[in-house]
């Protein structure tokens, strides 16, 4: 082995954590939609009773679709190793672990952007329902930061946009303002 054996294995490791990540932000989205769970709010964030809109089940079921697709790509390179010709006694992949990584971060980006989409309509919904309480300053500030790209809930409609818009504002590094 040479010595990219070891930043290939902790790359793999991190690609593996990558998973952990996507599994928890897939678990506070269901929380979120479940009316079981939400405080009062309906299944899946509709906002109408006759359940004509189907609410942000759509987004959840992308952000499943990526987390399948990002389990996936985390398949440890290691395993793929191998003799090169008579010279090598063992060829470390590593470099396959660092593609399979840079691709998975693109998918983690959007999982998150998925979960923020979500987030920011059940603080919405959730401020609408309960229009005196008075919630954090970070919360209201996050609120302002998201609605600032996207239009909140009003109908059913296609997400990509939204979806988009967080990821790119995910990217300018503003939502450090609300750790």
């Amino acid at each position: 082995m040479w010595d990219s054996s070891h930043l290939g294995s902790l790359l793999d490791n991190l690609n593996q954590s990558l998973i952990t990540l996507s599994c928890t932000s897939n678990r506070r989205v269901s929380i979120m939609l479940s009316s079981k769970l939400n405080n009062g709010l309906m299944d899946n964030l509709a906002t109408e009773k006759n359940n004509s809109s189907i609410g942000l089940v759509q987004a959840q079921a992308l952000q499943s679709s990526l987390i399948t697709k990002l389990r996936l790509g985390a398949y440890p390179a290691y395993v793929l190793s191998m003799p090169l010709n008579n010279q090598d006694d063992f060829a470390y992949m590593g470099n396959n672990s660092l593609l399979q990584l840079l691709n998975n971060l693109e998918i983690i980006e959007e999982i998150l952007a998925i979960e923020l989409l979500i987030v920011s309509e059940f603080i919405y919904l959730r401020k609408k329902k309960l229009p005196r309480k008075e919630f954090a300053k970070k919360t209201t500030r996050f609120l302002n930061f998201v609605s600032s790209e996207i239009s909140l809930k009003t109908h059913d409609r296609y997400y990509k946009s939204d979806i988009q818009a967080i990821r790119e504002r995910l990217k300018s590094k503003e939502i450090d303002n609300f750790l």
